[in-house]
């Protein structure tokens, strides 16, 4: 059996001993967050924008791209 939870905050469950037992797994903000590229790539399939995801433009650019999907 298997058992997904999702939440913002860990629960009241025994997790370091199902981690120790190998038992769990568990996806963090880390593992969600988008790369540079990825945003813009993202930004540019939703917006039909051409954005480069090369810094210094690329945080820019994806602000800005982010506050228009908001």
């Amino acid at each position: 059996m298997h058992l997904v939870i999702a939440t913002r905050e860990d629960p009241d469950l025994p997790l370091a001993r199902l981690r120790a037992r190998d038992q769990l797994t568990e996806l963090r903000v880390t593992d969600l967050r988008f790369t540079l590229s990825e945003a813009a790539s993202f930004l540019n399939q939703m917006m039909g924008l051409n954005l480069s995801p090369d810094p210094p433009q690329a945080q820019y650019w994806l602000c800005l791209g982010a506050t228009f999907l908001r």
